[in-house]
């Protein structure tokens, strides 16, 4: 087993995340078509590319569990990733991402297919893939949550493209949800949002309520 991503923690990974579903959660009023690469079921935070790979974080309180999946593969003995864990984590890996993580075979059965996995808290992350072959494997679909906090923000705000204003206002509503825990999705939200995008205000809506229904860890 390697501990991976010794600069970061849980913690940021998590910040990282919210802060991504909610330039998401804005813009996709915008770029429709992007709608199903960023969503939270609960507080799994799910994300994927216009290539096909794909990953799940499974966040709790004290830990947190990520899988992603390369559809080429290869793939990984999913024992063995949590192999060294606690009965906890192998739990959250088990019920929490492997059921996103499914590929059919070659017998028509749905199978765990999983290319990257990590576990870890706000101390260690740790895989049984040393940090090379976890991005290679994983098509470097992790690489945006692995930025410091500032690149994060403009790398995102940079793939939506969005303007000076749009951008305050998503600073506001990551702000809003981290500092004071409240619900992001109220009237004046959706003035604005329906000012930008019309009726595909509609997706940015669904996204929001997705974010105001997890619980911050």
């Amino acid at each position: 087993m390697y501990t991976i991503f010794t600069f970061t923690n849980k913690k940021e990974i998590y910040s990282k995340c919210l802060y991504a579903s909610i330039v998401h959660a804005v813009m996709i009023g915008k770029y429709n078509m992007l709608s199903d690469e960023i969503a939270w079921d609960g507080n799994n935070y799910l994300f994927q590319n216009m290539s096909g790979v794909k990953g799940v974080i499974a966040f709790s309180d004290d830990a947190f569990a990520c899988g992603i999946q390369k559809a080429d593969g290869p793939f990984l003995d999913i024992d063995a990733c949590t192999d060294s864990a606690s009965e906890k984590v192998k739990k959250m890996a088990y019920e929490e991402v492997y059921p996103y993580l499914l590929l059919e075979n070659d017998n028509g059965e749905d199978v765990v297919s999983v290319s990257s996995f990590f576990y870890g808290d706000d101390k260690d992350i740790i895989s049984c893939s040393s940090e090379p072959v976890f991005m290679s494997n994983s098509d470097n679909i992790f690489i945006p949550y692995l930025y410091g906090f500032d690149d994060m923000r403009r790398y995102w705000n940079d793939y939506y493209e969005s303007t000076d204003e749009q951008r305050q206002l998503i600073d506001t509503l990551y702000h809003k949800k981290v500092e004071k825990g409240e619900r992001l999705l109220d009237e004046e939200l959706e003035i604005k949002l329906r000012g930008w995008f019309g009726d595909n205000w509609e997706n940015c809506r669904n996204a929001l309520l997705e974010i105001d229904c997890i619980s911050l860890v």
